[in-house]
């Protein structure tokens, strides 16, 4: 059902007693439940204005945002609530590209790769990005807190390499560090013309000389594939992972993000 706006109220209470008097004239199932602020108690009650409309007398003079003013003022909606609850949206971005990269180890396919890569870059910014913001909102104390582990990315090698490619991805003409290798056996799928077997995957171009002109990679590679970070020396925690490999780089970085998400509410969230 559509939602048109959101009925405004200080508090939970008070949701509530606009509920029970709908619930009372329609004289039917339960309307809804009101969806309260984490970060300071006020209350808001979905409103359609269709199938409310004999009932519009109840709202009358009442104030109302918007889904979006609601978002900006720091409701949630869906399965994530709470004061963090962008960043656990964000961090379950991570989390489901993390799983689609394994499916390239024996499918070749740089430009994919590589577009999930610095997807997966793009929404671990987001995770902190939304922990500095719930933080802020929820005063000093938060503040510190997130101060002290936003010190802590930046003194990390690994942590700040993510950061930092995120931003040049973003932000120069360049592509640094990051780097395909495919060890080909066999190759069984399709040979059109214009076949190119290397190390970003087996593809051929199409809409040459056009404004579409891309590559569609092929199936049908027996081959070993990697993407790998061309950076000699790489720590983590005070520890060598130059030779961890991307995957399980990216893995402890991720650890390291939902352990830090975690942190965040069971100190300062109010549902956990």
């Amino acid at each position: 059902m559509k939602i048109h706006r959101y009925i405004l109220f200080r508090d939970e209470s008070e949701g509530r007693a606009l509920i029970d008097q709908i619930d009372q004239a329609r004289g039917s199932d339960h309307w809804a439940d009101p969806n309260i602020n984490p970060f300071d108690g006020r209350s808001l009650v979905p409103w359609n204005d269709e199938y409310l409309a004999d009932h519009l007398k109840l709202v009358d003079g009442m104030d109302s945002v918007t889904f979006d003013e609601a978002q900006d003022q720091g409701w949630s909606f869906g399965y994530f609530t709470g004061r963090f609850a962008k960043a656990r949206i964000k961090l379950e971005e991570v989390q489901h590209i993390r799983v689609t990269l394994d499916a390239f180890d024996r499918n070749p396919n740089f430009a994919a790769y590589r577009a999930l890569f610095f997807g997966l870059l793009s929404s671990l910014y987001g995770v902190k990005e939304a922990l500095r913001q719930s933080s802020n909102k929820l005063g000093n104390e938060a503040r510190s807190w997130w101060d002290a582990k936003f010190e802590e990315i930046k003194a990390d090698p690994l942590l700040w390499l993510l950061y930092d490619l995120n931003n040049s991805d973003k932000h120069s003409i360049s592509s640094p560090f990051l780097r395909p290798r495919m060890n080909l056996y066999v190759y069984k799928g399709p040979a059109p013309p214009g076949l190119i077997m290397s190390g970003e995957g087996v593809f051929v171009a199409v809409d040459k000389d056009t404004a579409r002109e891309r590559r569609v990679f092929f199936e049908g590679a027996d081959a070993g594939f990697e993407v790998y970070l061309d950076v000699p020396v790489l720590s983590h925690k005070g520890q060598d992972v130059s030779r961890a490999g991307l995957k399980s780089q990216l893995d402890m970085a991720i650890f390291h993000y939902e352990n830090l998400v975690f942190e965040a509410r069971r100190t300062f969230d109010i549902d956990v």
